[in-house]
């Protein structure tokens, strides 16, 4: 079904079943009834859109690409994939429980302290695309893999699980902070654990608060650092990415640590702080 305009389900004995056969909607879905999804994919793709009602609209595959926006009045489930193609879904204070992967190649945004999307599901969740990403939990044992590069505009919350980047850069901006401590093996963010990854990126602001936790690890290691800024003059980045190998620059590998970070500053200038890093005791 291809609707011009929009979907409009009157009262609670208003029932759309789908027939688990796809939907696309270019005005509005106004939903004060049931809208039986099955499993079918549902599009928004008009110019302003919104999702209105007094019931809760699930989804089984959504995706949201319209000119311009797609808003939502309260908090949904995606119980298998959600695409953001184009345009932006604008949660506010709403959060998208989302049971599959992730693509998003436009944009999202929520007011960074109850909205945003939260990838809940069962099995490793995908994340993907290159668009503007908001406030992102995971909240999954079996964690998530990143499969390119992403910008956080808001917070990353580790609830549970392992956060995979691979060999992509996880960037924080500088309002973003990590939430869920305490890290540790089991909740933290992974990489590969060779030079060439890139790890996480943080912006700092002029005056940043301190102390701010890299809650990185490799593959069965969790080491993160910690860095306290006293002063900075200037905004910029900091960049670290564990290495899971003795530094090639060491003399006496056999009394050298079997481990060491890269960082990588960008920016900052009238820098003074310290930062503190944690091996494992086997290395």
């Amino acid at each position: 079904l291809q609707l011009n305009g929009s979907l409009t389900l009157t009262n609670n004995k208003s029932i759309f079943n789908t027939n688990n056969i796809n939907v696309s909607l270019k005005g509005d879905l106004i939903n004060n009834g049931t809208y039986n999804y099955g499993t079918n994919l549902t599009t928004f793709n008009g110019g302003v859109q919104s999702i209105s009602g007094s019931s809760v609209t699930n989804f089984y595959d959504l995706t949201v690409s319209p000119v311009t926006s797609l808003t939502v009045n309260n908090d949904f489930n995606v119980n298998r994939n959600l695409t953001i193609a184009s345009g932006s879904l604008v949660l506010g204070n709403k959060k998208v429980i989302l049971l599959g992967d992730l693509s998003n190649s436009g944009a999202y945004t929520d007011d960074n302290t109850t909205g945003g999307i939260s990838l809940s599901g069962t099995v490793k969740q995908q994340i993907s695309g290159t668009g503007s990403y908001g406030r992102l939990e995971l909240n999954n044992n079996a964690g998530a893999n990143l499969n390119n590069d992403i910008a956080l505009q808001n917070n990353l919350v580790l609830t549970k699980g392992i956060l995979d980047i691979n060999i992509f850069l996880l960037t924080l901006n500088q309002n973003s902070l990590i939430e869920g401590a305490p890290f540790g093996l089991t909740k933290m963010v992974q990489s590969d654990g060779v030079i060439s990854n890139w790890g996480i990126r943080k912006f700092f602001p002029a005056s940043p608060p301190s102390p701010f936790t890299f809650p990185s690890g490799v593959e069965g290691k969790y080491v993160p650092s910690v860095f306290t800024i006293d002063a900075s003059a200037a905004p910029g980045s900091i960049r670290v990415n564990p290495v899971n190998n003795t530094h090639l620059s060491a003399t006496d590998p056999a009394n050298a640590l079997k481990f060491y970070w890269r960082v990588e500053s960008n920016g900052i200038s009238g820098f003074t702080g310290s930062g503190v890093f944690q091996y494992m005791p086997g290395d």
